[in-house]
């Protein structure tokens, strides 16, 4: 059995966050996925890392998840996840916090 290395993982959590944005974007063009559905979990996982590691410091600009650089943006006062290489919108904040600590673990997610 092969054993996974780090960067394995990284190009397969990127692959997926890839994947969930671009599904989303082919079935309902123009529209930013939320972070609150089920059938987008590493979409969720890349919101909840940047909602952390912005509440950490004030002013962040980017962040790196999964082994690659993400931005954060700010739409209005929606606090949004975008890929720092193609500067396209990944992800957006989700309408329900209860929905989000299901999907990624009530111990991960920080209320306000």
């Amino acid at each position: 059995m092969p054993v996974q290395t780090r960067e394995q993982d990284a190009s397969r959590t990127t692959l997926a966050i890839r994947r969930e944005s671009f599904d989303y974007g082919n079935k309902k063009p123009n529209r930013i996925p939320p972070a609150d559905s089920p059938n987008r979990p590493q979409l969720a996982r890349l919101w909840v890392a940047a909602f952390t590691a912005a509440n950490k410091r004030r002013h962040l600009k980017t962040f790196t998840y999964g082994g690659r650089r993400y931005g954060v943006i700010y739409l209005g006062f929606l606090l949004c996840v975008a890929d720092w290489q193609t500067r396209r919108v990944l992800v957006k904040p989700p309408a329900s916090m209860a929905a989000l600590a299901a999907i990624v673990g009530s111990e991960k997610v920080a209320y306000q």
